[in-house]
């Protein structure tokens, strides 16, 4: 009995023994394949980071061959062209693909701040007169309050309406003020200036489909199509490359033909996504030339591949030869200038009444004359 007692006492050893052994087995086998996992994972890091990188080296590439001035206005296809290796030596990391188009359909604006002014050249590629130019905009961070179709007022942010109805202005859609200027083949004129130019409130009222306002058809900036408010219609459905609200300046071509104009847009009260896009006198789409190049690049690090699509201005100093202000200080600037009640003149101001002495005087106004 003592004999089968120790067998049998070795026989449970040796099944402790295998089971603590396939235990840590399986625990060891357990680390190895998360330290592989977790090698891996980084090697996908820095190979992500790689191909990422390759890409990038693909747009700053196209962005040095198209400021040549040579290049063709568009390349659809990754052959026979559009590979480059990163590095003298290293054949794994590069940009497998590459394309570009320098006359897209649609200008990009996705961040203008409240108070921001942008001023976009919006010229057909193709030399085509433009018919209408429309502007597309929405809250940048994505809100989608819109004020209701049924208010027909236009109301302020945060006025008494917005307070009483609901209209968050957290969520709120932001106005849009943009000015269209056109520049004719006699090039920009004073004229032109004051007489072809007009400005548009572009408002977030509710609303299926695109509004639209007319271009000023007079010679004057009494013309009822000054300075008005045109309804977006926003529409949370609207499909790319439209944005939630939409307006649409017609008849560009009425005062006189052109294939380019100038956009000056401003931001009021939130901060906004822009996007512009134009048709010709037949209606039909125009390419917008010599302002912003999509471009489409592919880098390869290895069997890990990353692919980017970015806009690049054309000409980023055109932006800064673009200023918003003829002129702009920091201090006040003395004008020879009188303004009064329904009129304004440089030389003799009409008769009124002074209100430094209470009596009624023509004035001619000095070049700095602190008469108010």
């Amino acid at each position: 009995m003592k004999i089968s007692r120790q067998q049998q006492d070795g026989f449970v050893s040796i099944i402790v023994a295998m089971i603590v052994l396939i235990f840590v087995t399986l625990v060891a086998l357990g680390f190895a394949f998360l330290a592989r996992q977790n090698q891996r994972e980084n090697e996908n890091r820095v190979l992500s980071t790689q191909a990422f990188y390759a890409a990038e080296s693909a747009v700053n590439d196209t962005v040095k061959l198209l400021k040549t001035g040579t290049a063709p206005v568009e390349k659809t296809a990754c052959a026979p062209s559009g590979t480059g290796t990163i590095g003298s030596s290293n054949s794994e990391v590069k940009y497998t693909c590459l394309l570009y188009n320098m006359a897209p359909k649609t200008l990009e604006y996705p961040d203008i701040e409240a108070g921001e002014e942008r001023v976009v050249k919006v010229q057909s590629y193709d030399g085509s007169n433009l018919g209408s130019i429309t502007i597309s905009w929405q809250d940048k961070d994505g809100g989608s309050s819109f004020v209701p179709a049924a208010s027909g007022n236009h109301f302020l942010p945060q006025s008494s309406y917005d307070l009483n109805n609901g209209y968050n202005l957290a969520t709120a859609t932001g106005m849009i003020r943009a000015t269209l200027i056109p520049i004719y083949s006699s090039g920009i004129t004073r004229n032109d200036l004051s007489n072809r130019t007009q400005t548009l409130f572009l408002y977030p009222r509710a609303g299926a489909g695109t509004g639209s306002q007319a271009f000023i058809t007079t010679n004057s900036l009494s013309d009822p199509s000054q300075g008005v408010f045109a309804d977006g219609r926003c529409n949370t459905t609207n499909a790319a490359p439209l944005r939630k609200c939409n307006v649409t300046i017609t008849g560009v071509s009425g005062p006189q033909a052109t294939s380019t104009f100038y956009v000056r847009i401003r931001a009021l009260y939130k901060a906004s996504g822009v996007t512009i896009s134009a048709k010709n006198t037949s209606n039909a789409d125009v390419r917008l030339a010599n302002e912003q190049a999509t471009i489409d690049a592919t880098g390869k690090a290895n069997d890990v591949v990353r692919r980017i699509q970015v806009r690049v201005p054309l000409d980023a100093s055109s932006e800064k030869n673009r200023p918003p202000y003829a002129i702009e200080s920091v201090d006040s600037i003395c004008k020879r200038l009188q303004a009064w009640p329904g009129g304004a003149a440089v030389a003799t101001v009409p008769s009124f009444t002074d209100p430094k002495t209470g009596s009624s005087t023509t004035v001619t106004p000095a070049a700095c004359d602190a008469f108010h």
